[in-house]
C-alpha cells in the first residue's frame, strides 16, 4: 500500500480517506477506506467484521496481482482482474487444521492462515474457475457453463474447475505433459512429470494446487521457487496475455 495512489483517491479525484484530518491531510487509512477501495476497484465484498490487518492483507493481494498483470498487459491489469477475479467474496472460516479454502467465487479465510500469500493462492483458484471456456461436460452428466454467471452456483449439475477441471490448471498440467483427472485439488501430480514437481510441497497435492501455488510465487516475485521456472512461468504468463488480448 504505502504510497500507492489508488489508496488515496476516489473516482472524483478527491482524497479517499475517512481517517483523522490534520494540517497535513488525512493521517490514516481506516479499515472502511480499504473495504470501500476493494469494492470499487475489484468488486470484492468482505462479509462480517475484519481486522485492519486482515483487510490490509487482502488489499495487498489485490494490488500485487494488479501490478504483476500490469507488467504483462501494458498497464491494463485491472481490466483482466475484473474479468477473471471480479466479484469475489471473502468470508471468515476454514477447514480443520486452519486451512483456507475456496467455494466458487467465495474465499473462506482461516484466522490461522489468512496472510497475503494464502490470499493470492486462493485467488489463483478463482482465476482457474473463471477461465473455463466450456461448456465442459462431466462424466456424471453435469456441465460447466461457459459464462461466469452460469458458474456462480455449485450444484450436482455444475462443478467448478478447482474440483472437476476444464480451466487453466488443466491446461497447464496438460502442457507440461500431465493427464489431469479426478478431484483437481486432491489428484496428486495428475501425471505432470517429476521434473516439474514441487518435490513434496503443497503444490503437489493436486493439479489445481499446482496452478494456484505457481500463481502465488509469480505474484510474490519468487520465480526461483517454481520448478523449472523458465517453462512454467512462461506458460502461466502466456495464459494471461492471451486472455487479455480477447477482452472486449
Amino acid at each position: 500500500m504505502g504510497n500507492n495512489s489508488i489508496n488515496r483517491t476516489d473516482p472524483s479525484g478527491h482524497k479517499y480517506c475517512d481517517g483523522k484530518d490534520s494540517s497535513k491531510g488525512c493521517e490514516g487509512i481506516t479499515t472502511n477506506d480499504l473495504r470501500d477501495l476493494l469494492s470499487y476497484q475489484y468488486n470484492w465484498k468482505l462479509t462480517d467484521k475484519w481486522s485492519k490487518k486482515d483487510v490490509e492483507a487482502i488489499t495487498k493481494a489485490g494490488e500485487q496481482i494488479q501490478s504483476f498483470v500490469n507488467n504483462l498487459t501494458n498497464g491494463n491489469g485491472l481490466a483482466w482482474m475484473n474479468r477473471y477475479m471480479g466479484g469475489v467474496s471473502f468470508e471468515h472460516g476454514g477447514l480443520p487444521g486452519g486451512y483456507s479454502f475456496l467455494t466458487g467465487n467465495t474465499v473462506h479465510l482461516s484466522d490461522a492462515y489468512g496472510e497475503f500469500s494464502t490470499i493470492v493462492h486462493e485467488l489463483g483458484h478463482v482465476w482457474d474457475n473463471n477461465s473455463v471456456a466450456g461448456p465442459v461436460c462431466l462424466g456424471f452428466g453435469g456441465c460447466i457453463g461457459s459464462s461466469i454467471s452460469q458458474m456462480r452456483q455449485f450444484t450436482s449439475e455444475h462443478c467448478w474447475a478447482e474440483f472437476c477441471g476444464g480451466g487453466n490448471a488443466d491446461l497447464l498440467a496438460t502442457r507440461l505433459g500431465g493427464t489431469p483427472s479426478g478431484l483437481r485439488f486432491l489428484n496428486g501430480s495428475g501425471g505432470i512429470p517429476k521434473v516439474y514437481g514441487w518435490k513434496g510441497e503443497y503444490g503437489d497435492r493436486g493439479t489445481a494446487e499446482y496452478f494456484a501455488d505457481t500463481f502465488r510465487y509469480m505474484v510474490m516475485n519468487r520465480p526461483d521457487v517454481i520448478p523449472q521456472q523458465s517453462v512454467v512461468v512462461n506458460l502461466m504468463q502466456s495464459f494471461i496475455t492471451i486472455e487479455y488480448s480477447t477482452l472486449p
